[in-house]
């Protein structure tokens, strides 16, 4: 069985390399150009039909189905890396603009891919698509800036997210009154753009803005009972491309997607955003030839971590002021009247594509539930979840060590019944608060 989100057109595309290691086809002299190229391979599955041919023959150890959705075609293309470092260095140091970045884009992609990135398919059904890459120089890229471009989806509310989806269903959020945002900031750097775009939501979002320490303003929001998280931060990128969030000049100074993912496991933190803080003197890397500030690029590989982390939102480029007021007053404010994540980005880039990133961990279109303001104790079923897999898994090391030796005496199986009971009572609270998902 499959699950699959209810009403959407999915749309899954994978990136491979299509040839050795990005850059190995080098060939540099001093008297020559620069000529670095990469080949890749988009391998597109879904039901809707795209401007794509199907391969007569599946490419070399990939898979004609993925996530209940057939191979639809397999697109080829060439990142001309040479002519484009220096490029990115200077729009991710904020000297190019929004706009010419995105016509490079639009210039590396072949234009079936490119239609199927910009949403130009389903004739105006909502749709989803997935993008992920098993080469970590593409996921640096703001592919937001073709998926935007044309007005597509957000004219039909249809969504372009990082990942893939998820084999299981995340169980819903029950919300009360209105949703609750801790604001961590232990730099004190959050932007005027932002700052305004919280406080011109008022009495729609409630919003606590935390100065403390970077593990404990976390702390606070997983026992706090708040929803949405909003982080402050620098970032770094270590040579394993593992994003770390940075906070210099303050006791802790950094945080790791594996701690966050421990910090908030089992709490009602179901979206983080994240705001670069470009305080001081920001963490900085090198593109090309040139040093630049690093957040962005780490927020990308923080974010895609196999860590069980929330849903982020985190930006791919830098933002103007203006637009980091106009994205996030947007994006919260749709998100609190409909509590759908995909809809409030698509309304959020609907006046003007941004380099914001919906990194998506869950398969339904809403994140949560409205209950009824006389509720006296409300469901948590994001913790019966966590119960119900650290059951599963202590019940499959103990079989594993049954069948491994041959240990078996009355105490330990009817620890593993009474487990396996309380396995099933967990199962009922959690599938009460799924909903949005079809079996297939």
């Amino acid at each position: 069985m499959v699950a699959i989100a209810s009403g959407l057109e999915t749309v899954i595309v994978r990136v491979v390399r299509a040839t050795r290691p990005v850059y190995e086809r080098a060939i540099k002299r001093k008297d020559s150009p620069d000529n670095r190229t990469a080949e890749y391979m988009a391998l597109v599955y879904a039901r809707v039909d795209l401007p794509l041919r199907r391969p007569e023959q599946l490419p070399t150890g990939q898979q004609r189905e993925w996530s209940g959705e057939p191979l639809a075609g397999v697109q080829p293309f060439t990142m001309s890396w040479g002519h484009y470092d220096e490029y990115l260095a200077t729009y991710m140091g904020g000297a190019k603009g929004a706009y010419l970045m995105r016509e490079r884009l639009f210039d590396a992609l072949p234009d079936e891919l490119e239609a199927v990135l910009a949403g130009n398919f389903g004739a105006g059904q909502r749709s989803r698509t997935w993008f992920s890459s098993e080469a970590p120089e593409l996921d640096e890229l703001p592919w937001e800036l073709v998926a935007y471009a044309n007005g597509q989806r957000a004219q039909s509310g249809s969504s372009f997210v990082r990942g893939l989806p998820p084999e299981v269903p995340s169980p819903l959020v029950p919300v009360r009154d209105q949703l609750r945002l801790a604001l961590l900031d232990p730099l004190e750097a959050a932007p005027a753009g932002l700052l305004a775009a919280l406080d011109e939501l008022g009495p729609q979002l409630d919003v606590s803005r935390i100065s403390a320490p970077i593990r404990e303003g976390m702390h606070a929001a997983a026992s706090g009972g708040f929803e949405l998280v909003h982080l402050v931060a620098d970032g770094l990128v270590t040579a394993s491309y593992d994003g770390v969030l940075h906070f210099p000049d303050t006791p802790e100074g950094e945080l790791t997607a594996g701690e966050t993912a421990g910090l908030l496991r089992g709490s009602r933190v179901r979206v983080i955003g994240l705001t670069s803080a470009r305080s001081g003197d920001p963490a900085l890397t090198t593109i090309g030839h040139r040093r630049v500030p690093s957040a962005y690029r780490a927020f990308t590989y923080f974010a895609t971590s196999p860590m069980t982390l929330p849903n982020i939102v985190a930006p791919q480029g830098p933002l103007g002021d203006h637009e980091v007021h106009r994205f996030w007053r947007t994006f919260y404010e749709e998100l609190c009247a409909t509590h759908e994540l995909d809809g409030s980005i698509a309304r959020a880039q609907q006046s003007e594509p941004l380099a914001m990133s919906l990194f998506l961990r869950q398969l339904q279109l809403p994140t949560f539930r409205r209950v009824k303001a006389d509720v006296k104790q409300m469901a948590e079923p994001g913790a019966a979840k966590v119960q119900l897999e650290t059951s599963k898994e202590l019940v499959a090391q103990l079989e594993t060590l049954r069948s491994k030796h041959g240990v078996r005496t009355k105490s330990l199986d009817a620890f593993v019944d009474k487990e396996r009971m309380r396995q099933t009572q967990l199962e009922a609270e959690v599938s009460e608060w799924v909903e949005g998902v079809d079996e297939e």
